[in-house]
């Protein structure tokens, strides 16, 4: 080995001990911080104990230079502690919640499914959760435009960043900005744990216990990055004690036809909505409620839902069936008024009852045009202007939201603006939002593209898998994670692997399923239930509440939200009445009246003082003629009580 090479590598291993002992002699300060970010709609365990803190990790191996994390912890404690920093046991399990079911989302999101799988380990002392904001986001050094002030409230876009704003916050980013990668997010993990399990944390509570990841849509790709680089970078040797892994709602890493795998890409979006909204549409043809609404005139039997659906499309814009309405949107502007309602679990039920009045358009008898606007019109005003009370920067960040997508899930090769419309014009229900993010995607510049992309995860031995799907979600369908689930089965059959591997599928459930998976009987959370089976023993996973515990759609929607929506409680048949507006008047008519009152009134009231001055004079007057024995003809001959007055004087 020839000195120079000796150097080098001497000098590395140095500064990797110094870097080693200065994480272990100076730990974080932790501090006590509240569970959740943002107001919780549910009660949290009493004895539930949130700390935060600020952890340096360098941008990237062998770089000098290094950014922080936000990590928060979740842990019980008695009441009566007072510690400043937590310390629980010394074995135990722990969970990593990696949010973002897109890139540059914050850890907020995830927080109350933290809450509620902690709340059902709260009589434990041997689990813990953490998670942290991905490098780029939320109170992790954010990627945004700190100096160019392009998120401010009294910037040209406001909080959104405009076209010409994104040229300058690009600029501002520019000099690290190479390092904010799926790469190094997934790496983050290990950096963070491998710093957290030092003896001076936690009384090596993550040295001894077990660690479990979680990651749902864009952060289900960065728990797999963490996965293909386990073995591969060595990372096993730092943090020997990764026992597990769930995937919520994932996205898959490759295209591998042997498991029907497809890698992910915006491209594909608007096809897996129209293809949720058909499913919906059929949970609706099965619901004799719901479908009586849909039967044909002549034979009565219920339409197919693709008949029904593709015959409104021809009636509005072929036969101009509903002007009032149609004349208000274009054909494209109507699949993304469908996909937005498909996107949530409350607004996806009223799609039928929309259908319903488009297709029967009656006004007159049942204002179903005046109710069609008002959802349009709430589609207008939250999506295309914007939610108008959003006037406070977020923890989002926009910024990595864009790097992330244009640099890992872009269709390879890329598609042309002309085969992106085709496959949009040819749903029913879409999202646009994914056509239009591909079509900006020329102008942004790209990373070195990673060696692990592209490539089919390989489980690392005696990790536990567990995937979870809803089977009525738009964005990552149930299709993906049987795809994944079939990759990392045929891997165990074919090598000597202790690891499990389980696939859970949740009917009517959308993304998130940890979130969103609620149980009909009693309101619990499925997913969190089953994820905690899991971790408890992954032999004893009890699918049954996936299945067996979960109401339909309620087509009849929500009475808060039909009311917002249609403006009516019911959505079928209930008219919306707009309020009356108010009159148009112009300005000089309004000031004109207003004068021309005034000095009317004026005149009244000088009148009328003017004749109570003169009848106190001639009262006055006539008094003193009758003091002296006289009295005035001319008012005698008008007023026969005064001449009554005198003779009884005299």
């Amino acid at each position: 080995m020839s000195p120079r090479i000796f150097l080098f590598l001497f000098s590395l291993l140095l500064s990797s001990i110094i870097s080693f002992s200065n994480a272990t002699a100076n730990p974080p300060q932790w501090y006590a911080c509240p569970l959740s970010t943002y107001p919780l709609s549910f009660n949290a365990p009493q004895n539930l104990r949130a700390y935060c803190a600020k952890i340096s990790v360098p941008y990237a191996e062998n770089q000098d230079s290094s950014l922080y994390l936000f990590v928060k912890r979740l842990v019980f404690e008695n009441s009566d502690s007072s510690i400043s920093t937590p310390q629980p046991p010394a074995t135990g399990k722990s969970v990593f919640f990696l949010a973002g079911r897109i890139p540059g989302l914050a850890s907020n999101q995830v927080e109350p499914s933290m809450i509620r799988y902690m709340a059902k380990h709260a009589h434990s002392a041997n689990t813990d959760a953490f998670t942290f904001d991905l490098r780029g986001s939320g109170r992790s050094e954010r990627a945004g435009c700190l100096l160019s002030q392009a998120e401010m409230p009294g910037s040209d876009g406001g909080v959104q960043i405009t076209d010409q704003e994104r040229v300058h916050c690009l600029a501002e980013w520019e000099p690290t900005r190479r390092f904010f990668t799926l790469d190094e997010s997934a790496r983050d993990i290990f950096r963070l744990i491998a710093q957290l399990r030092s003896p001076a944390q936690f009384e090596n509570r993550l040295a001894t216990g077990l660690i479990y990841l979680y990651g749902y849509g864009f952060s289900s790709l960065v728990v797999q990055r963490a996965l293909q680089m386990y073995d591969t970078e060595g990372w096993r040797d730092k943090v020997d004690n990764l026992s597990g892994i769930i995937l919520d709602s994932p996205f898959p890493t490759a295209d591998d036809s042997r498991f029907q795998m497809e890698r992910f890409t915006l491209a594909e979006v608007d096809l897996h909505f129209n293809e949720m909204g058909f499913q919906l549409l059929d949970l609706c043809h099965r619901d004799d409620e719901c479908s009586n609404h849909f039967m044909d005139e002549k034979s009565d039997i219920k339409i197919d839902p693709e008949v029904l659906i593709n015959t409104l499309f021809e009636d509005l814009y072929s036969k101009n069936w509903c002007p009032a309405v149609t004349t208000h949107f274009c054909d494209s502007c109507f699949r993304e008024i469908l996909g937005w309602m498909l996107r949530d679990r409350v607004r996806r039920q009223m799609i039928p009852a929309f259908l319903h009045r488009l297709r029967r358009c009656n006004e007159a008898a049942n204002g179903d045009v005046t109710t069609a606007l008002r959802v349009i019109e709430q589609w207008r005003n939250i999506v295309r202007q914007g939610d108008p009370t959003s006037v406070v920067p977020s923890l989002d960040s926009t910024m990595m939201m864009w790097q992330g997508m244009y640099n890992e899930m872009m269709h390879v090769p890329p598609l042309n603006g002309s085969e992106i419309e085709k496959r949009f014009l040819s749903t029913r229900f879409a999202d646009k939002g994914g056509v239009d993010t591909i079509l900006d995607a020329a102008t942004w510049p790209l990373y070195e593209q990673s060696p692990y992309f592209n490539q089919t995860v390989t489980l690392p031995e005696g990790i536990h898998v567990l995937v979870m799907s809803g089977e009525l979600d738009v964005i990552s369908p149930p299709p993906y994670g049987k795809s994944i689930y079939d990759s990392l089965t045929a891997q165990l059959n074919s090598q000597d692997n202790d690891a499990q591997v389980y696939f859970v599928t949740f009917p009517t459930v959308a993304n998130f399923v940890l979130e969103n998976a609620i149980k009909r009987n009693d309101g619990d959370f499925c997913g969190v239930i089953i994820m905690s089976q899991f971790i408890g023993d992954p032999n004893d996973l009890d699918r049954g509440c996936a299945h067996d515990f979960f109401t339909p759609p309620d087509f009849n929607g929500d009475l808060s939200m039909n009311q917002l929506m249609f403006g009516a409680d019911n959505i079928w048949e209930g008219i919306y009445e707009a309020a009356d507006a108010w009159p148009h008047i112009n300005l000089w008519t309004f000031v004109g009246v207003e004068l021309a009152t005034v000095v009317f009134f004026t005149m009244i009231l000088g009148a009328i003082l003017y004749w109570v001055i003169l009848l106190k004079l001639k009262v006055r007057k006539q008094n003193k003629l009758l003091a002296n024995g006289e009295f005035d003809e001319i008012d005698f001959m008008f007023s026969k009580s005064r001449s009554q007055l005198v003779e009884d004087v005299l």
